[in-house]
Parts: C-alpha cells; sequence; structure tokens
C-alpha cells in the first residue's frame, strides 16, 4: 500500500511536470517520498525538479543522496554531471561523466 501510494504520487508528479507546473510536481514527488522514504524515483524526481526551479543547492544533495543509495544510478551521475558543470565544476562534473560512461557500457 505504501509503495502504491508513493508511485501514484510520483505519477501524479510526473504529469504536472509534463505540464510545467513544477512546483506543484515537486509537492507530489516529495509526498511520495514522506510515504516511502526509499523511493528512488521519488528522490531523483526532486531533484530533478529542484534543479528545473534553479534550487541547485538543494537538487545537488538528491542527486549525492540517490547516489549513496545506489552508486551505479546512470542517471543521477548525469544529471549530477549536468549539474556540476552548471556550477562550474568540471572536473567533479567530469568524473560522473566517465562513471556514467562506464556504467552504461556495462549495461
Amino acid at each position: 500500500v505504501v509503495w502504491s501510494l508513493a508511485r501514484s504520487r510520483v505519477t501524479l508528479g510526473d504529469i504536472f511536470s509534463s505540464q510545467g507546473r513544477l512546483v506543484e510536481a515537486l509537492s507530489q514527488y516529495q509526498a511520495a517520498l514522506q510515504a516511502d522514504p526509499g523511493s528512488t524515483p521519488a528522490l531523483m524526481n526532486i531533484g530533478v525538479t529542484l534543479r528545473a526551479l534553479h534550487r541547485d543547492a538543494e537538487a545537488l544533495k538528491c542527486f549525492n543522496a540517490v547516489l549513496r543509495r545506489d552508486a551505479g544510478h546512470v542517471q543521477a551521475h548525469q544529471n549530477l554531471a549536468l549539474l556540476l558543470r552548471k556550477l562550474g565544476r568540471e572536473e567533479e562534473a567530469l568524473r560522473h561523466v566517465r562513471e556514467k560512461q562506464r556504467l552504461s557500457a556495462s549495461q
């Protein structure tokens, strides 16, 4: 039931996000994470939405949290690389690009 509620909230967040309603999407993703603190999709989508809202420091925390849960999360490496590059942290960004490429090649 908890997983179902969290998944429903993520889906609703995705719908809001696709409509450009980012604040509402963020609220749904946060509700999903509250319902299921282990929901990596909710945490990932919170990070993506925060990045879109230019709340970069918070997005950075989310992407790093995803990677603490799952060091092999390809999309988290991609999103983190893009954000780090935006923040001028080129070497760190490149490290995540390389890790994404390594992981993608092994799949």
